[in-house]
């Protein structure tokens, strides 16, 4: 006969007199009537255990993944700045409308992307827009100038000067570095405002992913943030790194190299855009389609005009339309507009055909703001910058002015 705890059922030892586990009298059943008896206290803890640890610890990683998220915005909203003018002078607000630099600039680097852009009378697009920096303080630090000689220097994240106006203009800071001149070169500073790359060159790119272009004599090659030479100047045109790579032209063909220097795509295209969510748009036979990372064509020429993808979505221009295809190459969005930008944080700016005005869509194609502004940035942070009735404004996503108006 097996010997089993009267008052929790364990199972006991041949010269048991007491339970060990609940201190109970041992007693003595069949087998059968053993099957009975209840699960040991302790093995129920047991089993129990490893599902409580498993809840615990799924609802800390979620815990931590919504506090991540809620303090990533949070930093990342704290230190944006938007550019606004008034009588002539920039200043800047928060992504909530806020003045928090009064304006009593002359320039500044993002303010000239919207003056250079959006003041034009048929905007159709940038002349030059860096959407992952516009309303950011990299390094806690923007580019600005003085209202009396113009000099650029840079201002901390309260509008104080902390590299004092002393170039003629200045560039932000990327990877750790900021572009300046002196006299008719150029080189690279630090956020101190010290020199880490002499001023040697004819012209210079941002630093990107620890490689910057730099021009010497009409030519063009690339530097490490020490400002040794990756590749010795040599190009006609050299882009920025994205994903890896950079397009590079040394004749009348564009290719790509990595940041070894080495040519991983042979120069084979008229035109080559940047790498972008592992698709880069390329020119071939005046028409655009996307190669991969081989260089091989996995969207087949075909676009009037294919900008980089965003969001898993790609903006093309398609028989004089502009709509939206996915990294299949499939048209997700018909081709129905005059303009299309990129989609950023869900939205995208579209402007009607035959004269009409800009609006934003989601990614099924519905306007969730009517087109009624002149012109529209990108939503970034929560905020776009628009133009109606010659003023700039700042829209929040559900269309409504927080600042200008």
């Amino acid at each position: 006969m097996a010997k089993f705890c009267g008052s929790c059922g364990a199972k006991l030892g041949e010269s048991d007199t007491f339970c060990p586990e609940c201190g109970g009298k041992s007693d003595t059943y069949p087998a059968a009537e053993a099957k009975n008896l209840p699960v040991p206290k302790s093995s129920e803890k047991k089993s129990q255990l490893p599902l409580i640890m498993i809840l615990v610890v799924v609802f800390l990683a979620v815990l931590g993944i919504i506090g991540f998220s809620i303090l990533n915005k949070y930093f990342k909203n704290r230190n944006a700045r938007y550019p606004v003018e008034l009588n002539n002078e920039w200043g800047f607000i928060t992504s909530e409308g806020k003045m928090v630099i009064p304006p009593h600039f002359g320039w500044t680097f993002d303010g000239s992307q919207i003056t250079a852009n959006m003041y034009q009378d048929n905007f159709e697009g940038f002349a030059f827009l860096r959407l992952e920096d516009f309303g950011k303080f990299h390094e806690g630090l923007d580019p600005v100038s003085l209202t009396t000689n113009g000099k650029c220097g840079y201002i901390n994240l309260g509008g104080k000067w902390t590299i004092s106006p002393q170039y003629n203009t200045c560039y932000p800071f990327s990877d750790g570095l900021a572009l300046v001149p002196v006299g008719n070169k150029w080189g690279f500073i630090n956020s101190k405002g010290k020199w880490v790359i002499n001023p040697l060159y004819d012209n210079g790119g941002f630093f990107r992913e620890g490689r910057a272009s730099v021009e010497i004599g009409n030519l063009w090659g690339y530097i490490n943030k020490k400002g040794n030479y990756i590749l010795n100047p040599q190009f006609n045109g050299a882009g920025s790194f994205h994903d890896g790579l950079a397009a590079v032209n040394s004749g009348e063909k564009w290719g790509y190299i990595n940041r070894s220097g080495d040519t991983v795509i042979n120069e084979q295209f008229d035109f080559a855009e940047i790498f972008s969510e592992g698709l880069a748009a390329a020119e071939s036979g005046r028409k655009d389609g996307y190669i991969n990372k081989s260089g091989s064509f996995v969207i087949p020429p075909q676009f009037d005009i294919a900008e980089p993808f965003t969001e898993g979505f790609a903006a093309v221009e398609y028989g004089n339309k502009w709509g939206y295809v996915n990294i299949k190459g499939h048209l997700v969005i018909t081709p129905q507009y005059s303009r299309a930008f990129p989609f950023n944080e869900g939205l995208a700016a579209v402007k009607l055909s035959n004269g009409g005005q800009w609006g934003y869509i989601n990614k099924k194609g519905n306007f969730v703001i009517t087109p009624q502004f002149n012109a529209a940035f990108p939503f970034i942070n929560g905020i776009a910058a628009v133009r109606s009735n010659g003023n700039i404004e700042y829209i929040n996503k559900k269309g409504k002015i927080i600042w200008g108006g």
